[in-house]
């Protein structure tokens, strides 16, 4: 998903989630059962219970249509492929091993050295490196906007970046301290976020 859509998308799913927070009305919609594999609704009454399974409910003789019920609202559905999403792009700013492993197999290229080097001693160019392999692969890049420093960050998608979007999280850095020597901003107004 190009990087300007996957903006627009996280910025409606969170005000899809503002307005279902303060609807008082509870409904799920059965297109869910359609979209969600049997095992992926077990993963999201899993979540919703904070990673444990409710003593209640036996989700293994469960069917798609009692998983709902139990899920209860597409509030939940909303909020849980918002965590999704977030976490995996978390990765793309943060690589792990199996995030490496899988852009490199991805592309082919197992044995790249990138593979066999401790994330932890990576450099400038090791991360550019990755950088412009995951885009090769199609993996969302994140970008980076400078923001209020009294602002939740995740209410990224739904305030107003100061400036423009950047591509590397240096060049915000940068950015804001061009803002900050006209003397009408100070640093620790603010902060750099990834989108």
């Amino acid at each position: 998903m190009k990087t300007k859509e996957r903006l627009i998308v996280h910025f409606l799913l969170r005000q899809l989630q503002k307005r279902m927070e303060s609807d008082k009305s509870v409904s799920i919609d059965p297109i869910w059962s359609k979209l969600f594999e049997l095992s992926e609704l077990k993963t999201i009454i899993r979540w919703m219970f904070l990673g444990k399974e409710p003593d209640h409910l036996t989700l293994e003789t469960m069917s798609s249509q009692q998983l709902l019920d139990e899920i209860g609202d597409d509030y939940h559905m909303v909020a849980y492929f918002i965590e999704v999403k977030e976490k995996e792009l978390e990765t793309t700013v943060h690589p792990t091993t199996q995030s490496v492993l899988d852009v490199l197999s991805q592309l082919g290229l197992e044995t790249h050295y990138l593979n066999s080097k401790s994330i932890e001693t990576w450099d400038k160019y090791d991360h550019g490196n990755f950088k412009g392999l995951q885009s090769k692969a199609g993996t969302e890049v994140p970008l980076y906007g400078i923001y209020p420093a009294l602002m939740e960050a995740k209410d990224k998608y739904i305030t107003p970046v100061i400036g423009k979007y950047h591509k590397h999280k240096s060049q915000a850095e940068s950015a804001l301290s061009i803002l900050s020597t006209t003397g009408e901003y100070n640093l620790e107004d603010f902060q750099v976020l990834p989108v």
